[in-house]
């Protein structure tokens, strides 16, 4: 079971947990295979074996390599090290969560060929990333690079054409090789960087640069569609320049009779047709910024409801009936039939 990032093994030796194969190194544990099928996957940041309990610290290579299951992960809080091919090829998984900062090597290969990933905020920490760490993540939008990394290796980000722009929010660039942006069409990259720090990050000659002050504000989607009478939600997030921090987080809609958001990123969809859902934040300077979501709401079709006779937890089925579990976090984004006791309806995640 899970609880506040502990999994409670219940005396199973070591060389399996839940879904993971996992080696004990001293008192580290390292995640040396994913035997799951989840769409969403947690991994636990402890374990407990026989009393004792143990940090997980590293993904090794190869833990998740083609799982065409996994469409988001959420890092253990003590992470230092994503070996080489360890999320290669993973061509639905698209939501990384946060890095964490104890983080400090993200291998050759390590997120290869991750077709649907939009953005990458990495760690504020003395990140090393490998040699085609991120070849061929066609999708991937907006990077957002910390103060403390380090540097970043060949062919990192090589064919990720649709990279627009590179959010540097130190005042030091890290390193990075001739070859580390190939096919990533030089010259039309932005760069955005500290006012007044030009010259740290000068060596980018790949990229046209901006003097930043404004915060930096992303989306977890760029394009998102919903159905009528369903709800989406949207996340942001935020940073502020040269130790700015974030004050408010605003959200609005462009077209109020197709969508509607409130100040949590919740969306709702009265009628079909097009909106922009715009997010802006303000940061400790009085600095603002925003960033906006192109939504298309469309009818919504299939089965509309069931009737059941007895009192049941919250179930979830695809829209063609078939169960798809309890656990409502763990379910990719889409329709489901909702029930729970006689309260049966459809719902959008």
């Amino acid at each position: 079971m899970f609880a506040v990032g502990m999994f409670e093994a219940n005396g199973q030796y070591p060389g399996t947990m839940g879904d993971f194969d996992v080696l004990l190194v001293g008192d580290e544990l390292w995640i040396e295979n994913y035997n799951g099928n989840s769409q969403v996957v947690q991994i636990p940041s402890q374990a407990k074996f026989n009393g004792k309990t143990y940090t997980v610290t590293k993904i090794s290579s190869g833990a998740f390599c083609e799982n065409l299951s996994v469409r988001a992960v959420y890092f253990p809080s003590q992470l230092t090290e994503i070996e080489n091919n360890a999320f290669r090829d993973c061509e639905n998984l698209w939501i990384l969560g946060a890095f964490p900062e104890t983080l400090t090597e993200i291998g050759d290969y390590a997120f290869k060929g991750l077709k649907n990933l939009q953005t990458l905020i990495l760690p504020d920490s003395e990140l090393k990333v490998g040699e085609y760490a991120f070849y061929g993540c066609e999708n991937l939008t907006y990077i957002v690079v910390p103060e403390k990394v380090k540097s970043f290796g060949d062919y990192a980000f090589c064919e990720c054409r649709s990279i627009n722009s590179l959010y540097g929010l130190g005042t030091q660039a890290p390193e990075f090789e001739q070859l580390t942006f190939a096919n990533t069409y030089g010259g039309q990259l932005n760069l955005y960087y500290p006012q007044g720090y030009e010259d740290a990050w000068a060596a980018y000659v790949f990229f046209r640069k901006f003097p930043r002050t404004n915060p930096v504000v992303c989306l977890d989607v760029i394009d998102a569609a919903t159905f009528v009478g369903a709800d989406a939600k949207l996340t942001a997030v935020a940073y502020g320049y040269l130790g700015a921090t974030i004050e408010t987080i605003e959200w609005s809609s462009s077209n109020t009779d197709v969508a509607t958001v409130d100040q949590t990123g919740l969306v709702t969809a009265p009628a079909t047709g097009k909106a922009s859902i715009v997010c802006t934040v303000t940061d400790s300077n009085g600095e603002t910024a925003s960033v906006s979501c192109s939504l298309r709401v469309r009818e919504s079709a299939g089965l509309e409801s069931l009737s059941v006779d007895e009192n049941v937890p919250a179930e979830y089925f695809s829209i063609k009936g078939l169960p798809a579990g309890s656990d409502r976090s763990a379910l990719a984004p889409g329709i489901y039939v909702r029930r729970q006791g006689n309260d049966v309806k459809k719902v959008i995640l």
